[in-house]
């Protein structure tokens, strides 16, 4: 380990105190002294002072309330990253396939395929999962959307209806540089297709 050189002596010149040398090895002392990143703790230095931090808890599912059970049913919202990709996904927890549920829309019913991001996260923050319902005039639907903010999506439709599936927290990793699925809220836990009732404004001729 570098240790501090000694200072130069009362009276000596800089060019016999060999002051680049002096300089180069309180360099190397700083360095040695420097705190570093690990994986259990997190180094973060500024203008204002060093700060020592625990990184979080490796990414996990939660069920409602912050809940690490994991939800198995209809609508699950997961972590679907994959190869560096920050990814959210959502699918049926009770089987495989292309669909993740259904809903009945005034009594017809409209599956909802599976839905996985097209491109990886590269933002922290909290995203919303919707499920939203819609008709036209061609019929009944139902679609995944996903939000960073609590306000629904909204959709060209007659009418439509949304309701919250859970919300996804995307952290940043400062070790690595990248974005990671922190935790997941799970806020639909009803399980099984969901039912809505939507009416169409109509126009008197």
């Amino acid at each position: 380990m570098p240790s501090l050189p000694r200072p130069p002596r009362r009276g000596q010149s800089l060019a016999d105190a060999n002051l680049p040398e002096i300089i180069a090895r309180l360099i190397d002392y700083v360095r040695s002294i420097t705190p570093r990143s690990s994986p259990t703790v997190r180094v973060s230095i500024t203008s204002s002072g060093t700060t020592l931090s625990v990184p979080k808890s490796p990414p996990r599912s939660g069920s409602g309330a912050g809940s690490t059970s994991p939800y198995a049913s209809y609508f699950r919202v997961k972590d679907a990253s994959y190869g560096g990709n920050c990814l959210i996904g959502v699918d049926n927890g009770q089987a495989t396939g292309s669909y993740c549920g259904g809903v009945y829309i005034n009594g017809s019913y409209a599956p909802t395929l599976n839905y996985t991001d097209l491109s990886s996260r590269a933002e922290a923050g909290t995203v919303y999962v919707w499920l939203v319902s819609y008709i036209t005039t061609t019929g009944a639907y139902s679609v995944i959307y996903t939000t960073d903010s609590d306000a629904p999506p909204t959709v060209t439709s007659l009418a439509q209806s949304t309701q919250l599936l859970g919300r996804v927290q995307i952290s940043y990793n400062e070790d690595d540089s990248t974005y990671y699925i922190s935790n997941i809220n799970q806020d639909y836990l009803r399980g099984g297709e969901h039912h809505v009732v939507l009416i169409a404004p109509c126009a008197i001729s």
